[in-house]
């Protein structure tokens, strides 16, 4: 979807030809909208990629990451075939039934991996015994749209959301032309009942 559709509909609905909210004001909304939508709902724009791991159990995602989806498998091999799979573990079974798990022997190959409280880190069993490449799918935020010819870049059945956003915030912005805080509200929770 172009962003121009998007100020299309929020015109349209507020009945308002880019005198009270500018076409600019809503390219804003737009970017917010895409954000706000990939922090509640990662796999609406990620990528799977071989990613660089270090040494050890603690992992980073690369800096434009958001949030780790999955851990898929180790490099591939020479014959372009995925590695090993590397199955999701939840490390407080695993800190209950191994407690010793993190002082494990280094390998090549990696098994688990781990969520962690920050969404861009994760930990891997055994420990990597080297720098080594795994194939990683995340989230991550678009370049922001900057004109309205721009194409919005996230899931087709996320676009609702952002739509639902540009209203939310278009009507709550303070002007005496604003129709209704109500309304605001409205489609505010009309966004986050796209999460629920």
């Amino acid at each position: 979807m172009l962003v121009q559709d998007v100020i299309n509909i929020v015109q349209e609905q507020t009945r308002d030809d880019s005198v009270t909210w500018t076409d600019s004001d809503i390219i804003q909304y737009v970017n917010e909208g895409v954000k706000n939508t990939i922090q509640r709902a990662p796999q609406s724009n990620s990528k799977k990629e071989l990613t660089a791991c270090v040494s050890g159990i603690d992992q980073i995602l690369p800096d434009n990451a958001v949030s780790i989806i999955n851990v898929i498998a180790n490099d591939v091999t020479t014959q372009g075939k995925l590695g090993t799979i590397i199955h999701e573990a939840d490390v407080q079974m695993k800190d209950a039934y191994s407690p010793n798990w993190r002082q494990s022997k280094p390998k090549a190959v990696v098994i688990e991996w781990m969520k962690r409280s920050e969404p861009t880190q994760f930990l891997v069993w055994p420990p990597l015994d080297s720098d080594r490449n795994l194939l990683v799918e995340y989230s991550f935020y678009p370049d922001d749209v900057t004109l309205a010819a721009d194409t919005i870049v996230i899931s087709n059945e996320f676009i609702e959301a952002v739509r639902n956003w540009c209203l939310y915030r278009t009507y709550s912005r303070d002007s005496e032309d604003t129709p209704s805080v109500q309304r605001a509200e409205v489609y505010k929770q009309q966004f986050e009942a796209m999460f629920a």
